[in-house]
């Protein structure tokens, strides 16, 4: 099985990674799923913050490993040969998981604040943030969680300061040269 997994801060473009991913036949599984249905299972209503205390919770109460275990189950639930996760946000996260899927390649996503933030505002999902108050808020309690220390354990780091044609090139290459090296 190929496992690769996009890490990065909020709106750095994880998404439009996995987007490309499924374009070439990934299944794609969002870390945001196993949250969601953990907040479901509490009770908990979706909406700007609440995943991500939903999250923070479940690693509070778990270890921070705790969404990655959930993940972990949706993985080996999978009959896919290739499998792309979206929404890393932990050393802890890529430790637990490499332990159990030593093949598992991650692709860090770095972008600046202002940039960030102009696509948070801008893409308008049901949990981003509506307001600079809210995204800093969210970033603060992500920032908790290790995704400075994840970055560095990533194995590919792709910058995306420029152009969503720009990115989406570089995101094609860079996962034909993983899909490549492993079915070497």
């Amino acid at each position: 099985m190929i496992l690769i997994a996009a890490l990065g801060k909020q709106s750095s473009g994880k998404g439009e990674l996995a987007k490309v991913a499924g374009e070439k036949g990934f299944e794609i599984i969002q870390f945001r799923s196993a949250v969601i249905a953990e907040a479901k299972r509490r009770n908990i209503d979706k909406g700007t913050l609440t995943l991500t205390y939903t999250g923070d919770l479940m690693r509070k109460e778990h270890g921070q490993a705790a969404v990655a275990f959930a993940v972990g189950k949706m993985i080996r639930k999978s009959p896919a040969d290739k499998i792309f996760l979206e929404g890393l946000r932990s050393a802890a996260s890529i430790d637990y998981l490499r332990s159990r899927f030593p093949n598992l390649k991650v692709v860090g996503i770095i972008a600046d604040e202002k940039t960030r933030l102009e696509r948070a505002l801008r893409r308008n999902r049901s949990d981003d943030p509506k307001t600079i108050e809210e995204k800093l808020r969210k970033e603060q309690i992500e920032n908790t969680w290790g995704i400075d220390k994840a970055l560095k354990k990533a194995d590919y780091i792709i910058d995306n300061n420029s152009t969503l044609e720009d990115f989406r090139k570089t995101a094609s290459a860079l996962l034909e040269q993983i899909t490549g090296e492993q079915n070497a």
